[in-house]
Order: structure tokens, then C-alpha cells, then sequence
């Protein structure tokens, strides 16, 4: 789960390039892409337990993120401070960031999604590259709500199967001018 891959990297929108975290959900988006993995896949139950006990959510910049996914341990060191250890390394220690005003992702994402039948959608390879990395999945079940809307996405294995809780967006392309 490489979060990090879907968050963005404009200043502009500061929100955008954190992870947001809280007890139920991390979610990662930059407009254009949106990945949400259960808290329960990443983090040990202690983890979550200490972290409800916290103003939520919290933020983890995109950076951090990526020493957080590849951690063998990871616990609170103080309020706002992250111990993150790989092995027998030496310990890193990661702001955990509160109060950034961060898109209400629960609206783009809904529950149900009807399929729909279109003839021709265009996304960004690299938007759903990006996100196929982000869900840490080979491949991806793409539904369709209408041809100009969101379209969800769902990790999907050899076996047929969906990754309960994980889940993605990926917003579709103008069509090209012919």
C-alpha cells in the first residue's frame, strides 16, 4: 500500500499531499485519483487504540508515508510523534500533522455505485498507475457511473475476488478531439 502514489504535489493545496488517518480509514488523493485502505490493514490494533485517543484526524505527509508503509513497528512516541522502526535500524520519528481542511472524501466515494454501460471512457495511464500502486494491487475492477463521472475502482485478484475495504476513484478524461 504505497499511499503516497495518490497524494498530490501542488503547494497550492496543502491537504492534498498528506495521507489523512483516523481509526476507520487512511485516504490518500491529489483531484484526479483517490485510494482509501482500512486503518486495521496498516496499523496493529494498539496503534489504533492510542491513535482514537487522539484529536483526529491526522495527517502524515506523503514523504512520511513512505518510511510509515515499509516500517516492521510502528507507536507513538509523544501527542504529534510517530516512532517508526524497520528492523534493527535506528528509529524514525514523523510529525503527525492536525487540523489541515481535507477534501470530505466519504461524498466522492459512495457506498453503492449502479454499472453502467459506455461506450468509450479515457483515463490517465499514469493517474491509474498511481493508483494501482497505491491499493498495492496487480489489478483493478473499474465501474462505471456515466461516461463525464468519477469512476471507482476495487482491487481485483486472479481469484476473482475483491479486497474488502480497499478502494479507489479515478476521475475520467475529456474525450479526445477527433
Amino acid at each position: 500500500m504505497r499511499l503516497e502514489l495518490a497524494c498530490g504535489k501542488d503547494p497550492m493545496r496543502e491537504s492534498m499531499q498528506y495521507v489523512r488517518v483516523d481509526t476507520q480509514n487512511c485516504v490518500a488523493t491529489n483531484a484526479h485519483i483517490m485510494a482509501v485502505y482500512p486503518t486495521s490493514a496498516i496499523f496493529d490494533p494498539e496503534f489504533i487504540a492510542a491513535l482514537a485517543e487522539r484529536e483526529l484526524p491526522i495527517f502524515i505527509f506523503r514523504d512520511d508515508w513512505k518510511v510509515l508503509a515499509s516500517a516492521t513497528s510502528v507507536s507513538w512516541q509523544s501527542e504529534d510523534i510517530i516512532e517508526v522502526r524497520k528492523g534493527k535500524a535506528r528509529p524514525k520519528f514523523l510529525k503527525a500533522t492536525k487540523g489541515l481542511s481535507y477534501p470530505v472524501w466519504e461524498q466522492a466515494i459512495p457506498e453503492h455505485y449502479d454499472d453502467v454501460e459506455a461506450a468509450a471512457v479515457y483515463v490517465d495511464a499514469k493517474h491509474l498507475s498511481n493508483l494501482q500502486g497505491a491499493l498495492g494491487v496487480s489489478a483493478i475492477r473499474m465501474v462505471l457511473k456515466g461516461a463525464a463521472r468519477a469512476i471507482m475502482c476495487y482491487p481485483y485478484d486472479s481469484k476473482h475476488t475483491e479486497n474488502v475495504g480497499q478502494k479507489g476513484l479515478i476521475m475520467p478524461m475529456s474525450a479526445p478531439k477527433q
